[in-house]
């Protein structure tokens, strides 16, 4: 994160949040006629909740955040996770860390924050399980140095052919789940003094221009200098990328590539980016 800091353009005072698209989601999500959007889920008409995050969503990220913390945090870091859903992220993040580092180390970076703000998907996440499609069981193979099943205990398969898991002892706990609005949150002062690592990723395309424009410009304001904020290939789209370069970050630079057993898994993750 540049020290020197770069007033953006734009003019944040006219919103004091930003706007939130909710057009046109429903070809995307299902059929379901959307109700209310909120955090990592959709709420449908039904009164379910459709929550559309799914393990180790690119995998890639959660092997080469140990090379990048190995470089930059050697001594450990306070790491968030915002829109964290149902606990997806949150577990890859962690599986991540036990595979590249002694159980001693991993202490180091966890608990891991998880926050949303929803607080039924918070409510969900405290239940401490996941419910697993069969390739992303198939992704936990992917991690070489560690046995998936000291971290997930596997249960019953529900009627849409998922596999129910419990989190291990072991699991619980190195994740805090609590609600939060990143926005509030950056304002109030209620992340770390100190540097941290944010993941805030796969959310910014359901902010508006100005939205984008100004939760960068509050992370670059609020987060202490050598802060890292990792965002998703989805929020590329949304400008999020180049939005957190006009507010004054960096990209990181350095060599954080990973060898790949599966050839397929090096040709579809590569070219992430943090900031």
């Amino acid at each position: 994160m540049q020290v020197t800091k770069t007033q953006l353009t734009q003019d944040f005072n006219t919103h004091k949040y930003p706007f939130v698209h909710t057009l046109g989601f429903g070809s995307h999500y299902d059929n379901g006629r959307i109700k209310e959007l909120v955090g990592d889920g959709l709420i449908y008409r039904n009164g379910h909740i459709h929550n559309y995050s799914c393990l180790l969503r690119d995998f890639q990220l959660f092997l080469e955040l140990t090379e990048i913390l190995k470089k930059k945090f050697p001594n450990g870091v306070k790491i968030y996770d915002y829109c964290c859903s149902a606990g997806y992220e949150p577990v890859s993040i962690v599986l991540g860390l036990f595979n590249s580092f002694s159980k001693e180390k991993v202490n180091d970076y966890t608990p891991i924050i998880a926050r949303d703000n929803n607080p039924n998907i918070i409510r969900i996440a405290r239940e401490y399980k996941l419910k697993l499609e069969q390739d992303e069981i198939r992704r936990l193979s992917f991690f070489e140095n560690i046995n998936p099943k000291d971290f997930l205990t596997a249960k019953r398969i529900d009627i849409h052919e998922q596999r129910n898991f419990d989190y291990t002892e072991d699991l619980k706990q190195k994740i805090h789940y609590e609600t939060g609005d990143i926005f509030k949150d950056l304002e109030s002062g209620k992340l770390s003094q100190e540097p941290c690592v944010l993941f805030i990723r796969n959310m910014w395309q359901y902010l508006t221009s100005q939205g984008v424009a100004k939760l960068s410009y509050n992370l670059y304001s609020c987060l202490a200098p050598q802060s890292i904020v990792i965002i998703g290939q989805r929020d590329i789209s949304n400008r999020a990328d180049k939005n957190l370069i006009q507010a004054g970050f960096k990209k990181i630079k350095g060599d954080y590539s990973i060898d790949f057993k599966d050839s397929l898994l090096q040709a579809k993750y590569k070219n992430l980016k943090y900031y």
